[in-house]
């Protein structure tokens, strides 16, 4: 599985309240995440890779293919 399909899978089983069609342009905004939906995703992603992001990378996420990009750079 690549790092796609598995941050699309951790979204879609324990973020996507609406059921909505997850993919790369999906915003957290459209999944209905308050903050902190967004930090429990976050330490999720984490903990999924094995790697930390900080609170400045964290911020600038808006999209999943945001988070695809920032845990690619970090793995």
């Amino acid at each position: 599985m690549d790092t796609q399909e598995r941050i699309i899978e951790i979204i879609d089983t324990d973020y996507n309240a609406f059921d909505i069609d997850v993919n790369n342009d999906t915003t957290f905004e459209e999944l209905g995440l308050d903050s902190l939906d967004a930090v429990e995703l976050l330490m999720d992603i984490e903990s999924a890779f094995d790697i930390d992001i900080s609170d400045d990378e964290f911020d600038k996420l808006l999209c999943v293919n945001d988070v695809i990009e920032c845990v690619e750079k970090h793995s």
